[in-house]
């Protein structure tokens, strides 16, 4: 079964394949939102459309889905300004194991 290491957190959590890695996150107490996205309000959900989930994956890219058309025209990336390897959490299915850097 793929693991996730959230490494700002230090946990590493076991998961079924195709997990979403957002859920997950959120299931585990892992904190991915900042500012007024932790808000309730202020974040979409898991749908992709706020940008305010990004995190940053540092090994296992290739363990991952690719960027769905959601995540690469979400203008919530423009405003965050996230690092190269970001990703929306609440896009990304796990397949293998990865690292994953939070924003907080």
């Amino acid at each position: 079964m793929p693991k996730i290491r959230f490494e700002r957190e230090g946990k590493e959590i076991e998961v079924g394949q195709g997990a979403n890695l957002r859920r997950t996150a959120l299931m585990h107490g892992v904190k991915l939102y900042r500012g007024i996205h932790r808000c309730p309000l202020g974040n979409c959900h898991g749908l992709g459309l706020c940008g305010s989930c990004w995190v940053e994956i540092l090994e296992g890219t290739g363990s991952i889905s690719p960027p769905s058309k959601i995540e690469q025209a979400c203008p919530g990336k423009i405003l965050t300004r996230p690092p190269a390897q970001a990703r929306l959490a609440c896009q990304v299915r796990v397949y293998g194991d990865i690292v994953v850097r939070t924003q907080s």
